[in-house]
């Protein structure tokens, strides 16, 4: 079963479900003023710092920082995109569907957004 419960802007799932989030991936991009997640040990910890953040829209990942130093955050706090210049970086833009679903149909639903 698919569904949601909003308190708030917060989606709450239940036991054993997650929000549904879709994430769109610009090379070569990044956006100004960024939070600094220094926890992130790859791109998927960072997006999970993200999707735990409600305020977190988007997020900088740039893999030849030195570890600590690869995963910005993204919000209303930020500045302006720099598109296609910023040799190396990706920017993630997250798509918060408000879709509850277990892991499994998580995935299955990803391949028909």
């Amino acid at each position: 079963m698919i569904y949601s419960k909003c308190v708030g802007e917060q989606i709450i799932c239940e036991e054993g479900q997650k929000e549904l989030v879709v994430w769109n991936e610009f090379l070569n991009t990044e956006v100004n003023g960024g939070v600094k997640n220094s926890t992130a040990l790859d791109v998927e910890d960072c997006k999970n710092a993200c999707e735990l953040n409600i305020s977190c829209d988007g997020l900088d990942w740039h893999p030849g920082q030195s570890e600590g130093d690869r995963c910005w955050l993204h919000g209303s706090w930020s500045g302006q995109r720099v598109d296609g210049t910023a040799i190396g970086i990706t920017h993630y833009d997250i798509n918060r569907t408000e879709i509850c679903c277990s892991m499994l149909l998580c995935q299955k639903l990803l391949f028909t957004v």
